[in-house]
C-alpha cells in the first residue's frame, strides 16, 4: 500500500498537537458510571493530532467527490415555468 508521510521536529510536533486539540477538541469517553462519570480523553494529544489529520483528508476527498457529482448533474432552466 502506498504511504504518505511527514517529518516534523519535536518542537513543531507540540505546536501541531496543541493546534489540533484547540481547533478540534479531543473527544472524551466515560470510564465511570452515569451516576459517577469519569470522563477521560479518548486519544492522547499525539494520537488525536494524527486522527484529526486523517479525518481532514477523508473529508476533503468526500467534498471533492460531492462537488464532482453536483457538477455532473445535467439540467436546464425552464424559462417558461413562471410568467
Amino acid at each position: 500500500m502506498p504511504r504518505i508521510s511527514f517529518d516534523i521536529t519535536d518542537e513543531k510536533l507540540k505546536k501541531f498537537e496543541t493546534a489540533m486539540a484547540g481547533l478540534y477538541p479531543i473527544p472524551s469517553v466515560n470510564n465511570g458510571t452515569e451516576e459517577e462519570p469519569d470522563m477521560r480523553p479518548k486519544f492522547t494529544d499525539s494520537q488525536w493530532a494524527k486522527e484529526c489529520l486523517r479525518r481532514w483528508v477523508v473529508r476533503q476527498v468526500a467534498r471533492y467527490e460531492q462537488k464532482t457529482a453536483i457538477d455532473a448533474i445535467a439540467y436546464s432552466e425552464d424559462n417558461d415555468l413562471l410568467s
